[in-house]
């Protein structure tokens, strides 16, 4: 209920993720659409995968889907925002994010880079039970041009 409520308060409605045959990345986040979604959905995201979608998932816990990820991440639970954190750490230190987006599109970028000086990807990883390398190599993946586009399912994590 909480992530219907946010949807709705931020987005006007609840939405679904559009996800299709030129999906480059899909990133599922605490939510297991193939195991808990029937039908089209679950045919889109498996239509996806055949054609060559790359695949994250978070989840504490190796769901089904995590058997066919490149890469799982299994975070210690309630340790989402720090990794999503260390994600964007290393996304925002390599400068391998779109510039001209950030510019013309983003508020507050500028209190993002100010607060990822405040830790370390030791901290995230201690934090969140995740290898640092794990970490680098989910940022790397989100942030390559050659993988969008990006379809990202959040869940309750």
């Amino acid at each position: 209920m909480p992530r219907l409520a946010g949807a709705s308060s931020i987005f006007g409605n609840v939405f679904f993720p559009d996800v299709g045959p030129n999906t480059g990345i899909l990133l599922l986040w605490g939510h297991n659409p193939i195991g808990l979604m029937g039908g089209e959905m679950r045919e889109k995201i498996e239509a996806a995968l055949a054609a060559g979608a790359k695949l994250i998932v978070v989840n504490p816990k190796r769901i089904q889907v995590a058997k066919k990820a490149d890469l799982w991440l299994a975070p210690r639970p309630q340790s989402d925002g720090a990794l999503a954190m260390g994600i964007i750490k290393v996304i925002v230190e390599e400068k391998i994010y779109d510039t001209e987006f950030v510019s013309e599109w983003t508020m507050g970028f500028d209190e993002i880079e100010k607060e990822i000086k405040t830790f370390t990807l030791d901290e995230v990883e201690k934090a969140t039970w995740v290898p640092k390398e794990q970490i680098v190599r989910a940022a790397r993946m989100l942030a390559d041009p050659g993988n969008r586009p990006l379809c990202y399912f959040e869940g309750n994590g």
